[in-house]
């Protein structure tokens, strides 16, 4: 009798490690300043540090539980990042970052291999920053990104499924600019690019299939603007921040029309929308933080808005975490990507209000040791 009460104990705490909600996994021997979903319900991740007078590039994938299943390292110029990562319709991935003055492409295969690499130089003018990355119907890919001197403005990639080349475009070569964000929204044969010019005007271009513009028009003036995604009812949602303080999260529709535009903000000094994603019920799931003044460390901000950008819940921490990326899961909770002030990555998921676990976390080896102490005990 004894023994089966033991054995059910085991089958219990084998539920709870793998049936729990709620996870947070830490990586502090990498570093990861991107993530994102792939098609298999895992998580990929990339980041970069200085190492030995280059960049030590790091690229990672975890189960659905953030545990890691493979990574690899390397050394790679004297400048760069991996900024952006991405699935691919073949159970990959690809990689998009620069290294020197090029762009750098990096796509995997669904078990890993490296299909190829690519570096594209952008003339008269080095990459300071590949900002956003999208799939294009013909299975290439486009991004956009900052130009530094001597010719600074934004440019505009396009590269076919083997990495190769199609076309470049720059634009504002006059003056700065940014390229912040690039969609193509839903059975849209045109791309919109978010971008910001030196008199901190955002302005939102129309493009087409082979990067020319078809309009710009003025968004914002007075307020910074940080990314962009595309809505699944077609429209477009732009994330900023009015001198720092206030969150604006601004619906406009394919024309640049504004629907609504929402403010929120903290106590603390500064704060910021790091990365905001669309949910299953068409809201927005937002990774922001928050910052005192004259103090170099981020306190966790996740807050949900409705379809008209109406706040649903909004939590705050003070876990010293700044976000980088938040996504919905399949189960309709939330999983995102966080760095403390040593630059310690670590993946959590949040229940369905957002509360994070940030002290007691499971990994494949705490599991292992519990379960060897009980099946010593049933011997």
């Amino acid at each position: 009798m004894k023994k089966i009460v033991l054995l059910t104990t085991l089958i219990f705490i084998k539920l709870i490690v793998y049936g729990q909600q709620t996870w947070e996994q830490k990586y502090n021997d990498k570093v990861a300043q991107t993530f994102s979903k792939t098609l298999g319900n895992k998580y990929i991740l990339a980041g970069s540090e200085y190492e030995s007078m280059q960049q030590r590039w790091y690229i990672f994938q975890t189960d659905s539980v953030g545990i890691v299943e493979w990574d690899t390292t390397f050394l790679h110029g004297s400048l760069g990042f991996p900024d952006c990562i991405k699935p691919t319709q073949d159970s990959g991935f690809i990689v998009a970052g620069y290294t020197d003055v090029s762009a750098y492409f990096l796509k995997y295969d669904k078990n890993n291999n490296l299909n190829w690499e690519s570096k594209i130089e952008i003339s008269n003018g080095g990459i300071q920053a590949i900002n956003s990355l999208i799939p294009t119907p013909d299975n290439g890919f486009m991004a956009t990104g900052d130009i530094y001197s001597p010719n600074t403005g934004l440019f505009l990639i396009k590269i076919d499924e083997q990495g190769d080349s199609v076309w470049t475009k720059k634009y504002f070569s006059d003056e700065y600019g940014h390229g912040l964000s690039l969609v193509k929204p839903l059975g849209n044969s045109n791309y919109y690019c978010l971008a910001m010019k030196s008199d901190s005007r955002t302005l939102l271009l129309k493009l087409n299939e082979q990067g020319d513009t078809l309009w710009s028009k003025s968004i914002y003036s007075d307020f910074h603007a940080i990314s962009m995604i595309s809505t699944s009812d077609t429209n477009l949602v732009i994330s900023a921040h009015e001198n720092s303080r206030n969150l604006v999260f601004t619906k406009v529709d394919l024309n640049g029309n504004k629907i609504w535009e929402k403010k929120y903000s903290s106590d603390f000094t500064y704060n910021y929308c790091n990365h905001f994603s669309e949910t299953q019920d068409k809201g927005f799931i937002t990774a922001n933080y928050m910052e005192p003044l004259q103090q170099n460390e981020s306190n966790l901000w996740i807050m949900k808005l409705n379809e008209q950008g109406d706040s649903l819940f909004s939590i705050t921490t003070s876990v010293r975490l700044r976000p980088e990326n938040i996504f919905e899961t399949n189960d309709n909770l939330y999983v995102f990507l966080a760095n403390d002030k040593y630059q310690r990555p670590r993946l959590i998921k949040t229940d369905e209000t957002g509360e994070v676990i940030t002290s007691i976390y499971f990994t494949e080896k705490t599991y292992q040791l519990v379960v060897t102490q009980i099946l010593f005990k049933i011997s």
